[in-house]
């Protein structure tokens, strides 16, 4: 049964929103504001995330909520655009900030307080009534930590799943970094709040997948028409294995993490449970209708690499398997649903690298149709699997084991050698 929630004040129009990319960067950040940074680091106290509570009344004052300025270019509420998250339960709120990092120095830690009032009435702050002693207000302390220099613009976003619903006007001051500020906004339906971000396209990475798994289908019919096999059958095909594929990219993904709480969301899914689920499949229904197995899986590898490259293409768009923050010449602004900076490329980099694999691939197999055995298959997913493995330690979330990544890279770089010197001998099997 839904709560019961007072009625929410009409959502003021919004005007079109600013270019992400705007910098708000000063002129420059001369060696005063540097020190003065530092200083204020070294003097506050280490902070975490604190439950909620009732802020200081200085922060809860009219005039004190009327000092604060209102940028949207700095700071805003999550927003859904879509009328539907707005009124299902569990509510939570967002709040994104947005700042500029110091020019040089060492990393640092950034506490980062926020305090918020629900209100009734958006012309005049006016508080809202407790509702069945809910509360009405909210202090939160956020800290990003080892958070480093030369970044440029930051945007950081904090979720607060304690908050009831309704109208917030939220105030938030990160000493020296970011001075007071504020903004007002509703709660939304919180599994969207927690994947919404700036710079995150909601979505994207199902979206890319569909797209890729389409596109590959495609290179695989025609690759299949080219050598004499029914179209029907590996359209058949090509579609069972993409369902099973995105059953096996959630179910890779809740037994990686092993959080159930994903599994009542659109987010939560692995590209390598996708093509493992697929390529299993394919080979089940390759059997099945009496096709040559190894001929097809070596016809969709092609289409396989494509597909991949597409997906890592939302995984970028989507805020996931992101790089670490970065201030190199070739760090490209991303977000990983929490903090949205410049970090190096992980997933346009591993995009680009089963692309150019996709097109060896099909000009092998343009060349020899019936390559021997699984030897194209070997040769490019096996340098896929290489060069993904390599770009691993460039990601912000450390791998959870020492062992796996070396025996996988061990058996990928075999498979591909063995594979290379196959298809140059022309031998007539793996």
């Amino acid at each position: 049964m839904a709560k019961h929630r007072p009625k929410r004040a009409p959502t003021p129009h919004r005007g079109p929103q600013s270019n992400r990319h705007q910098g708000l960067r000063d002129s420059s950040v001369n060696d005063g504001l540097v020190a003065q940074f530092q200083r204020k680091l070294a003097a506050a106290p280490a902070a975490k995330k604190a439950p909620i509570q009732a802020p200081d009344h200085e922060f809860t004052t009219a005039n004190a909520t009327s000092a604060a300025s209102e940028d949207p270019r700095r700071m805003r509420v999550t927003h859904a655009s879509c009328g539907i998250f707005e009124d299902l339960d569990p509510q939570a709120l967002g709040v994104s900030v947005t700042f500029d990092t110091p020019a040089s120095g060492p990393p640092f830690d950034l506490p980062i307080s926020i305090i918020g009032s629900r209100i009734v009435d958006v012309d005049t702050a006016s508080p809202a009534a407790p509702v069945d002693g809910e509360p009405t207000q909210f202090s939160v302390v956020h800290t990003i930590k080892a958070l480093p220099t030369g970044l440029g613009r930051v945007s950081a976003t904090v979720r607060i799943p304690q908050a009831t619903s309704g109208r917030w006007r939220v105030r938030a001051q990160a000493d020296p970094l970011v001075t007071s500020i504020q903004a007002s906004g509703t709660t939304a339906y919180r599994p969207f709040v927690n994947v919404a971000a700036p710079g995150v396209l909601i979505g994207a990475w199902p979206f890319m997948v569909a797209v890729g798994a389409l596109a590959g289908s495609l290179v695989l019919a025609w690759l299949a028409s080219r050598v004499g096999i029914s179209l029907l059958d590996i359209v058949w095909l090509a579609l069972a294995s993409c369902v099973v594929g995105a059953v096996g990219a959630k179910l890779y993904f809740l037994a990686e993490t092993r959080n159930m709480a994903a599994a009542r969301s659109g987010a939560g899914m692995c590209l390598q449970g996708f093509v493992i689920a697929s390529l299993a499949t394919f080979v089940i229904g390759t059997r099945v209708l009496g096709l040559p197995t190894l001929m097809l899986l070596n016809l969709t590898t092609p289409g396989l690499l494509i597909g991949m490259a597409l997906g890592r293409l939302g995984c970028w768009a989507g805020g996931c398997c992101v790089g670490r923050l970065s201030s190199g010449r070739f760090a490209v602004w991303s977000s990983d649903r929490s903090i949205g900076a410049r970090r190096i490329p992980t997933q346009l980099l591993e995009s680009s690298a089963a692309l150019i694999l996709a097109i060896v691939t099909l000009l092998v197999i343009l060349n020899d149709p019936k390559a021997p055995g699984a030897s194209v298959l070997a040769l490019g997913l096996g340098a896929y699997i290489l060069v993904r493995q390599l770009l691993f330690p460039l990601r912000s979330q450390p791998r959870k084991t020492k062992l796996g990544r070396p025996i996988v890279m061990t058996v990928a770089a075999t498979a591909v050698l063995y594979a290379s010197a196959v298809l140059a001998v022309g031998s007539t099997s793996l």
